[in-house]
């Protein structure tokens, strides 16, 4: 007996939520005190009031791309953030 399509759409849809909460989960660090936004975004060109070299940005990530930016502290390199190249 064939499973009625609605069901196959559930699944579907099941499946993203749980992907899209499981990325979403990284978040959860960077909250409170923890939350430090100059450590990954460039504001306005300038940090502490200066201007920053290199500015104006076409983004305003401190790194060129997403993996670059998680990795800049998430390489094992820094004792206070979780590393995410190591095996668990």
């Amino acid at each position: 007996m064939k499973k009625p399509r609605h069901i196959n759409i559930f699944i579907a849809v099941a499946i993203v939520a749980l992907m899209v909460h499981a990325v979403s989960m990284a978040g959860n660090w960077h909250v409170g005190q923890s939350l430090v936004c100059q450590e990954c975004h460039i504001e306005h060109s300038s940090e502490s009031g200066q201007p920053t070299p290199g500015g104006p940005f076409t983004s305003l990530l401190v790194k060129s791309s997403i993996n670059d930016l998680c990795l800049s502290c998430h390489d094992g390199t820094d004792p206070t953030a979780p590393d995410i190249l190591l095996p668990i």
